[in-house]
């Protein structure tokens, strides 16, 4: 009878340590999927509307176009900028109101708020006053969303 308490005892303490042990490795999972979820929530802004040009610099045309949103970027905030789809150069392939949209990643999210809130207080903003062609257009920014998060 004192063997099987003690036995108990031994066995309530194991399962006392098994208990803390897995609710630290829940605790580490919850972190590490709300790292994910950042990671993976990390998005890009398109920019749209902008005519397409043979040899054209995205870069170049990018920050000229946050200038206009009044927000500067240097080359080194922007991770990446390229065209999703098909790059249409020739007048006879691409209708004039439908050049490919402009991907492009900064390197902080606040930049991409910022971004995001000069486009949307600058509603209507055109090329006009860049040194892209004309006819001067409407130009807009949105935020391009993984298909889970969409």
């Amino acid at each position: 009878m004192i063997a099987t308490r003690l036995q108990v005892k031994l066995l309530n303490g194991s399962l006392a340590g098994l208990e803390l042990r897995i609710d630290e490795a829940d605790g580490n999972i919850e972190k590490l999927e709300a790292r994910v979820g950042l990671l993976e929530g990390r998005h890009a802004d398109k920019i749209t509307n902008i005519p397409e040009e043979k040899g054209e610099n995205l870069i170049h045309i990018v920050t000229t176009l946050t200038m206009k949103l009044s927000v500067m970027l240097s080359e080194n905030d922007l991770v990446s900028a390229t065209r999703v789809g098909r790059v249409n150069v020739s007048p006879e392939t691409v209708p004039e109101s439908h050049p490919s949209p402009k991907v492009v990643r900064l390197g902080r999210l606040a930049l991409e708020d910022q971004v995001l809130i000069a486009t949307l207080v600058r509603c209507g903003i055109t090329t006009k006053g860049t040194w892209l062609p004309a006819p001067h257009r409407r130009f807009y920014v949105n935020e391009r969303l993984m298909k889970v998060h969409r």
